[in-house]
């Protein structure tokens, strides 16, 4: 049966279900990477944003147990 999607007279969605085939990152798992990459950020710089609370690998619910 075609899904409706608006802006779209008809999709055919194929192979669907889909599956999962890797699981989904880790919170914060990449911020680092990206900052880095993205920003041109060293270490020392990463670890100040990482000391001053700005970034994190523990959600800030989690961090306040």
């Amino acid at each position: 049966m075609p899904a409706r999607v608006p802006g779209y007279r008809r999709v055919r969605l194929c192979g669907t279900p889909g599956t999962i085939t890797r699981p989904a990152p880790l919170f914060g798992e990449h911020t680092r990477e990206v900052l880095a990459e993205r920003l041109g950020l060293d270490e020392a710089e990463l670890d100040a944003l990482e000391a001053a609370g700005v970034t994190s690998t523990v959600p800030a619910a989690q961090a306040w147990r």
